[in-house]
């Protein structure tokens, strides 16, 4: 009987012990699937802030592409200006002052970015010189700003970036301008405005002098500062090279750095030279540019407002007409031979004809025995100019000119940006601009489907809800398109 009495106590004792066990493993998994949960929930949110803040910087970049690809020739017109008096609606999209970037492959992330401008690019009428926080934005600088949300059921996600670039473009404030060596053995640099009256002669080289009076207003230079990075004349004795402006010098440069050979150079502006530096932006093509063709001993006539690019440019008596009072640009991925008397825009203004070498390619330059009114630039181009007239301006890498060559600079241009340029971050606030992918503009109101559009913006007007391009005023948003 008292053993059996035993065996219950023990056989109670063990459940006890069991029911114990079970209480502290219960417990034990409830801690570890709360700490789960937690972790999870820690990784969700995580993954959110990256989503919004991916997308803020993905609304960077958007805008960038947009400034990039602005519309016609002359580069950016996206003037995107915000004021609590807005100047009235815009004339097109590129008044537009906001864009709106959603993700197809989310529909909860959404971007809003604003931008602007303070820049030549800008039309005076949009511009804005500070954000709405007062913020002072520099001449020639633009501050974009994108503000991402991630909108769930629990709360919302915000992320901004904030971000200043400089305004793409060429500034022709030189007649001729090389990163490292210039040479004019022979010729002469002048100037004109072609705002006024048409080109007429006022300096003749004579003997070891010249004739005339002096305009002083055709400066050249060059980035180098080393010893006769700047050549004038050949040492013949005679005057062979003759630059009516000032000469400028990298900074750190002296004298030396000019060197007008055995009084065979002369220039007319300061004595000494002037130390400065200037950057040549990076040539690219620009998207929705045509191809064109220009068969010897030929007139082909480009269409002001167009934008074309080549492999090759090769000018052989080539007649080049620009048909109305727009510019043309023309984009060259490799080489240029322009001879045998070809004639380019003869009738034209410089900046109505603007050739561009693309820094990629080899980038050499031969221009022999023709007249061209034009402005060429190119980074890392090598031009070479022979026994030819060029009315507008020049800027290389290296330059050279020789025989009976004569620049005539159009000082119209000297205060103003021309041409199309790469637009890059120079400043970023809270990170790197350089994350997500670019987005593509489609149409006003149809991001709901999904659907991304084959070209550029979508033309003012033709909202089919009246809330995207073309709403009347500035404010309005550009919706566009992230596809990952």
């Amino acid at each position: 009987m008292r053993r059996l009495v035993a065996d219950w106590r023990q056989r109670g004792s063990g459940l006890l012990i069991i029911i114990a066990a079970i209480a502290v493993l219960v417990l034990f998994t409830g801690a570890i699937m709360s700490a789960t949960v937690r972790t999870l929930q820690a990784t969700t949110e995580g993954e959110k802030n990256d989503k919004a803040r991916y997308a803020a910087y993905s609304g960077i970049q958007s805008a960038l592409n947009k400034l990039n690809s602005g519309p016609g020739p002359t580069g950016a017109g996206w003037c995107n200006a915000i004021s609590t008096a807005p100047p009235g609606p815009p004339a097109s999209d590129a008044d537009e002052d906001a864009i709106l970037v959603s993700f197809t492959s989310d529909s909860a992330v959404n971007a809003i970015v604003t931008v602007y401008n303070n820049s030549p690019y800008a039309d005076p009428a949009h511009a804005s010189n500070t954000t709405p926080d007062g913020t002072a934005i520099p001449p020639g600088q633009i501050y974009i700003t994108s503000t991402a949300l991630y909108e769930n059921h629990q709360k919302l996600q915000i992320s901004t970036v904030g971000t200043m670039i400089s305004a793409g473009g060429f500034a022709f404030d030189r007649a001729l301008f090389a990163n490292s060596d210039l040479s004019i053995d022979e010729g002469l640099v002048d100037s004109f405005d072609s705002t006024g009256a048409p080109y007429a002669p006022y300096l003749t080289l004579s003997g070891v002098g010249f004739t005339g009076t002096p305009l002083k207003k055709a400066p050249v230079g060059s980035n180098k500062n080393a010893n006769n990075s700047v050549m004038l004349g050949n040492a013949s004795g005679s005057l062979t090279a003759l630059v009516d402006g000032d000469i400028y010098i990298g900074l750190g440069g002296s004298a030396t750095s000019v060197n007008e050979t055995g009084g065979s150079g002369n220039h007319t502006g300061s004595a000494a030279p002037i130390y400065a530096d200037k950057v040549i932006p990076k040539v690219f093509i620009p998207t929705g540019t045509a191809t064109i063709t220009f068969p010897p001993n030929t007139v082909v006539n480009v269409q002001s407002g167009n934008t074309y690019n080549v492999t090759n440019l090769t000018l052989d008596n080539v007649t080049v007409v620009v048909n109305g009072t727009g510019d043309v640009s023309l984009y060259v991925e490799n080489d240029i031979d322009i001879k045998n008397n070809s004639s380019l825009n003869m009738a034209g203004k410089p900046r109505q004809l603007q050739i561009y070498m693309v820094d990629t390619g080899t980038g050499v330059a031969d221009i022999n025995g023709s007249n061209a009114t034009m402005l060429l630039a190119g980074g890392k181009a090598k031009v070479k100019i022979k026994d030819t007239q060029i009315f507008g301006a020049v800027m290389a890498d290296k330059l050279s000119m020789k025989g009976t060559s004569q620049l005539h600079y159009d000082t119209s241009i000297a205060t103003s940006l021309v041409g199309k340029a790469d637009f890059s971050a120079t400043r970023t606030f809270a990170g790197s601009s350089v994350v997500g992918q670019t987005a593509q503009v489609v149409a006003a109101g149809t991001s709901a489907t999904g659907t991304s559009a084959t070209g550029t913006s979508a033309v003012a007007g033709t909202s089919a809800t009246g809330t995207g391009c073309g709403c009347g005023g500035c404010g309005c948003l550009l919706q566009m398109m992230q596809c990952y």
